[in-house]
């Protein structure tokens, strides 16, 4: 399922048509609030929010359908940020030329990508560092890849 966020907000608005008038609304929830918490208290209304608040993110992540539109998402979003930051450092292998970004790998010039891997743990700060020193960095493709590793002993096959 390929996530289109402008077909889910019309969708949403077909069946979620504003029927108030926000000033209203806010003006109506600022009294409700004060007069709850003046029945139960701070400390209470805020514990009562985070149970309420609990319990809607344990129904929404439960949901299949959900967690699917939400997967799908992060896909298509990790792709593009991928090919961003692939185009960022050229967008063609720096030994053959190659430019299909499917096959292209950001390769670290001077080895060391496996501690980076363990210190960064997650693929967004290891993007944002990336872009940070991208005289570190550059891209060739999966083949370029291997063969510089074994050329440099970073892979022992012998």
């Amino acid at each position: 399922m390929v996530y289109d966020p402008v077909k889910r907000r019309e969708r949403y608005l077909k069946y979620n048509k504003p029927k108030y008038d926000p000033v209203k609304s806010k003006k109506y929830y600022t009294a409700w609030k004060e007069k709850r918490i003046k029945e139960i208290g701070l400390e209470a209304f805020r514990k009562e929010g985070k149970e309420k608040a609990g319990l809607w993110r344990k129904a929404r992540h439960d949901n299949p359908k959900w967690r699917e539109e939400r997967n799908a998402f992060e896909r298509q979003n990790r792709a593009r940020i991928r090919k961003e930051l692939l185009e960022f450092l050229g967008g063609v292998c720096k030994r053959c030329g190659f430019s299909d970004y499917r096959a292209l790998q950001i390769d670290h010039i001077n080895g060391g990508g496996r501690r980076e891997r363990i210190l960064y743990k997650e693929i967004r700060p290891y993007y944002r560092q990336v872009r940070q020193n991208p005289e570190k960095y550059q891209v060739l493709c999966a083949n370029c890849n291997w063969i510089k590793k074994y050329e440099n002993r970073e892979v022992h096959y012998d």
